[in-house]
């Protein structure tokens, strides 16, 4: 309902805030989250990989290198799945 943002409370510069994320929302284009368009962006997201290479790294002691490889073949691993369920 673009005739909404006209309305003067979007404007106000008196809350820099409300003001400049209607500016944000209005000027720019918006995309969706990745996770709502593939439901394995969610499962990488919850399954909190990169948190678990970093852990392996700093306090496993895994090289980076191979925490990233192993990171990355997870994420693969679980497109995969998705990709074969639909």
């Amino acid at each position: 309902m673009p005739q909404l943002w006209k309305d003067p409370f979007w404007s106000n510069t008196k809350d820099p805030h409300i003001s400049v994320a209607s500016q944000q929302f209005t000027e720019h284009q918006t995309r969706l989250f990745k996770n709502s368009i593939n439901p394995a962006y969610s499962q990488v997201d919850s399954e909190n990989i990169w948190g678990k290479a970093m852990g392996e790294v700093l306090i496993e002691g895994l090289s980076p290198t191979a925490a990233t490889d192993q990171a990355i073949n997870r994420i693969k691993e679980i497109f995969s799945q998705w990709k074969t369920q639909n």
